[in-house]
């Protein structure tokens, strides 16, 4: 078995190689997608692209600010408020993709029309992609407190008898809960994979040391 230093040099090393291969990944796919497309339209599509991507960082930031009060409410088995938190946060995300829907309809039109210097022949088809990636946009923030709840209920960590986040990991009585003897846990070990419930604690007693029960970890041979 690797040292703990060992592991960190592998994983820290497979981190840069998957670095690497995306890179690469991207640089081909733009390559092929500019072929494809043609400057014009691969210009049209970056910049109306680039322009709704802007606010892709939110999602990150409400998910976890939401997965934040519904694990909180979880562990106190306040049930009640756990509803009321799961509907306002579902309304709350409504209301912020509608306000940003109209903002990048308004501003992307303007945008489109005024500023951004396209042929007439192709400005129908800059406003038919402005359409699809706001409303893909709208889409993706209405679907975060979902999100935030599967992983507050699922995905269970522990930290010295203290739970981080989820209250469901019941191996034997549910079949999502993957438990230590579990044929997942033995299948990924004979390939170099750790399972997260006894990767980085000093024993499988939960009250000592960070368990994290839904993941795996590559630690080598």
């Amino acid at each position: 078995m690797m040292n703990n230093s060992g592991r960190v040099i592998l994983n820290t090393g497979f981190l840069y190689a998957n670095m690497l291969v995306t890179l690469a990944v991207q640089l081909i796919a733009v390559r092929l997608v500019l072929q494809a497309l043609g400057p014009v339209d691969y210009g049209i599509y970056s910049i109306i692209a680039g322009l709704v991507a802007m606010f892709a960082f939110m999602n990150v930031a409400m998910s976890a600010a939401t997965q934040r009060f519904l694990s909180y409410t979880i562990g106190i088995g306040n049930l009640k408020e756990l509803k009321e938190i799961f509907y306002h946060s579902v309304l709350l995300h409504l209301l912020i993709g509608i306000i940003i829907l109209i903002l990048l309809e308004i501003g992307g039109n303007y945008y489109i029309i005024h500023i951004l210097q396209a042929p007439k022949a192709r400005m129908e088809a800059a406003h038919i992609l402005l359409h699809c990636i706001t409303f893909s946009t709208l889409a993706n923030i209405i679907t975060v407190p979902y999100e935030a709840d599967i992983n507050a209920n699922e995905n269970y960590q522990i930290r010295d008898g203290q739970v981080l986040a989820g209250s469901c990991w019941e191996p034997g009585s549910n079949a999502y809960s993957i438990s230590p003897d579990s044929s997942v846990v033995r299948i990924f070990a004979e390939h170099g994979w750790s399972w997260g419930g006894d990767a980085w604690a000093y024993s499988s007693d939960d009250s000592e040391g960070y368990h994290d029960y839904m993941h795996f970890s590559y630690m080598g041979e």
